[in-house]
């Protein structure tokens, strides 16, 4: 469903490595493109990676929940993953509707 977030963030990292390269430092309007590329995508490449990282640590605190034997650390692993849950909610929200509006731009 996010594939375009996660092209966006692929990009992203592309561009990083690209601008590193001394031949694309050397050429001002291909750096120059690239820094404008790299600036429109930042936002939504990083609530990406965002999101990504929150599922992982989701995926993580669920098998804690799962198979720790110690109730204190079994209930704090409980908490943070009500926590990231939430979190991911939010996340996948805001996500949903740049697919939304960025749909409806390209309808226009």
């Amino acid at each position: 469903m996010f594939d375009k977030f996660r092209d966006m963030a692929n990009r992203f990292d592309e561009i990083d490595r690209l601008i590193s390269d001394p031949v694309i430092a050397g050429d001002p309007q291909k750096a120059s493109a690239l820094m404008k590329e790299r600036a429109r995508i930042s936002k939504w490449a990083s609530k990406y990676r965002e999101f990504e990282s929150t599922l992982k640590r989701k995926v993580e605190s669920a098998e804690m929940v799962r198979t720790e034997k110690d109730p204190e650390m079994k209930a704090m692993a409980q908490e943070e993953l009500g926590q990231l849950t939430e979190a991911e909610g939010r996340m996948r929200h805001e996500l949903e509707e740049e697919l939304l509006s960025s749909d409806q731009d390209s309808a226009r």
